[in-house]
């Protein structure tokens, strides 16, 4: 397990070397600190890798790292969240006791409720951040509304008002409902968005029963798992698509394959997945490179956020994979695998 902190230079790199940004933020690639603005959007999610691996190792040096990029989503006010980025904040402040990070979550919906909070595209109530996120995931990105609901209906249950708890649950229901495994081209990432909607359902304790959608003959959050599990290949990952037509080696996917490992754990609640979780886990380390880090797919580039996302994945899985050690040392982000492996660059949530 302790592989993935192998290399001290990768690990130095996430803990405000090389990959983080002066200022807390990250970057997708790898290059010298400051090389290029970080987004914010995607600060939170690798932040949560830090959280993730301080969980896993209690090394000061990731719990700095992550309260780096927590500082960082403090300090700005608009246009700040990313989907994750709450939750970010709010396992941070778990793992700290800092209440400016449950405050700024905390604000975040508060400011939806009034009708205030000012996003990259303008100035949203709660109803008005949902529609935004399902527009900016349509056609060819519909299949990751459940991965960008998720953690938004985590964390409005522990900071939002009920009727934002249940306009976010109900969202990413809708967006389960929604999933299409039609054609690959068409409609990227199936696996991933039932990952997304198996990991949010788990974490937010929600029996869901889909009508609609590639995955309606499912009838509860079990069927849907056991669904995401029967995807899973003999060597423990999972491709980006469920439908592709001569899958090979470059078409397994190791964000996919971290998102449902930890979808998987979301619901593990006898050790029913646990075959399952370890064979993802061991799949992830074997990827592993000389440098420390992961590629995105065999033979692939490396990205910080997919990197963020594997971390995640693989300090959870130690050794008997719970909830409470899931939900408390996280860490999250994206990028979406089309027909031509499309790499997504910007959370369409970053408003």
């Amino acid at each position: 397990m302790k592989k993935i902190f192998a290399s001290s230079a990768f690990r130095a790199s996430l803990c405000g070397g090389s990959i983080q940004n002066t200022d807390g933020s990250f970057t997708w690639e790898h290059g010298p600190s400051d090389s290029a603005p970080g987004h914010a959007n995607i600060t939170g999610p690798i932040g949560m890798g830090l959280v993730s691996a301080y969980g896993d190792t209690g090394d000061s040096d990731h719990l700095t790292g992550a309260t780096k990029a927590a500082d960082y989503l403090v300090s700005k006010t608009s246009a700040w969240v990313g989907t994750y980025n709450p939750f970010f904040l709010l396992k941070t402040y778990d793992a700290t006791g800092t209440t400016a990070y449950k405050d700024k979550a905390t604000e975040f919906f508060t400011q939806l409720d009034a009708s205030t909070y000012v996003g990259s595209s303008g100035t949203y109530n709660t109803a008005g951040y949902i529609s935004a996120i399902e527009s900016g995931r349509a056609g060819v990105w519909n299949n990751l509304r459940p991965w960008e609901f998720a953690p938004l209906a985590y964390a409005a249950q522990r900071e939002g008002t009920a009727a934002q708890t249940t306009a976010f649950t109900t969202a990413l229901t809708d967006g389960i409902e929604a999933l299409n495994s039609s054609n690959p081209s068409s409609y990227y990432s199936d696996i991933l968005g039932l990952s997304g909607g198996v990991f949010g359902l788990g974490i937010t304790g929600t029996e869901f029963d889909p009508t609609a959608g590639s995955f309606a003959s499912a009838g509860s959050t079990s069927d849907l798992a056991d669904e995401l599990a029967s995807l899973q290949n003999a060597n423990g990952s999972w491709y980006w698509h469920s439908n592709l037509t001569s899958p090979g080696t470059g078409d397994e996917d190791s964000q996919t394959t971290a998102y449902a490992m930890l979808a998987l754990m979301s619901v593990n609640t006898s050790g029913q997945y646990d075959s399952e979780i370890v064979a993802g886990r061991n799949y992830l380390l074997g990827a592993q490179l000389g440098s420390g880090g992961f590629p995105s797919y065999p033979g692939g580039p490396e990205n910080i956020e997919v990197e963020g996302e594997v971390v995640w994945a693989l300090s959870a899985s130690v050794p008997e994979p719970s909830l409470d050690l899931l939900i408390g040392i996280s860490l999250v982000g994206l990028v979406g695998v089309g027909a031509a492996r499309k790499i997504k660059r910007k959370t369409v949530a970053n408003s």
